[in-house]
């Protein structure tokens, strides 16, 4: 898709955030590539994408016991998908 100067295309990316790490990051990657072949500049993501909520449903024992690795590994992930498909993700 041909961009035009001075327009920026922002995707707003919504879905069911879970408290499963590589689960909501291949999600996000997945939208990410969606919202990039739309034309998308930005895609936005809801807070906690990558982790989920620490109390309630998503972890009902708080952040006792997470891997903070693989959320660091699925962030990372997401880093590089941006770079390859040329979009900002927020």
């Amino acid at each position: 898709m041909r961009r035009k100067r001075g327009i920026v295309n922002v995707a707003t990316c919504q879905f069911p955030v879970s408290g499963d790490s590589a689960r909501n990051g291949a999600t996000v990657r997945r939208l990410m590539a969606k919202a990039a072949a739309a034309g998308a500049d930005v895609a936005t993501f809801p807070e906690v994408a990558m982790c989920g909520y620490a109390a309630g449903v998503d972890m009902p024992y708080g952040w006792r016991g997470f891997d903070w690795d693989l959320l660091e590994r699925e962030t990372e992930s997401v880093m590089a998908e941006a770079r390859r498909l040329g979009i900002w993700v927020v």
